[in-house]
């Protein structure tokens, strides 16, 4: 009988030691992802927010021809606080279609990928360029309406955070005006 209780005795150390270790495994992991959560909260250090904003630009340049290898990278612009929650514009060409017409935007959330145009052949126009005002980026397209007919199109998009259920969510809205000849 005191075998069968020392083995109790044994198995029962074993299982507290485990436990404790998890716990400890456990505190540890939560200590991590709290600070993690505070670096990615705003700060009341705007060069702070400024950098991390950067690092999310530079990170999509950095790895836009390995994660979109069928564009071409024509021009881009970086937010500032001013400009938020946009981060980043840049404006692609479909090396397939030779339309550039995609827009890529980068902000907290991420990276989102918007098509103007959808329907038609377009060319961004550089001379009109890229710019950012507040939260809306502008640009221009010439839009093909046939072999021989095309329109300048100018593009405002607004871009907005929603919070819904604790999750922040990027909206998109564009406003597209033709120019007359």
């Amino acid at each position: 009988m005191t075998k069968v209780r020392k083995i109790i005795a044994m198995l029962i150390g074993f299982l507290m030691a485990a436990l404790l270790s998890s716990c400890i495994d456990t505190a540890a992991n939560n200590s991590t992802s709290d600070s993690r959560e505070t670096v990615n909260e705003a700060s009341e250090n705007p060069m702070q927010d400024i950098a991390v904003a950067n690092e999310h630009a530079d990170e999509f340049l950095k790895g836009f021809a390995r994660s979109y290898p069928d564009f071409e990278l024509l021009d881009y612009v970086i937010g500032s606080d001013e400009n938020s929650p946009v981060e980043l514009a840049a404006i692609a060409k479909d090396k397939q279609q030779g339309s550039s017409s995609t827009l890529f935007i980068v902000d907290a959330n991420g990276f989102g990928q918007v098509v103007l145009a959808s329907d038609r052949f377009a060319a961004y126009r550089e001379a009109d360029g890229l710019a950012l005002k507040e939260n809306r980026i502008l640009l221009s397209l010439d839009v093909q309406l046939s072999d021989e007919d095309w329109e300048i199109h100018d593009f405002e998009l607004t871009v907005t955070q929603e919070e819904e259920q604790e999750i922040a969510k990027t909206l998109y809205s564009s406003k597209e005006t033709v120019r007359t000849k």
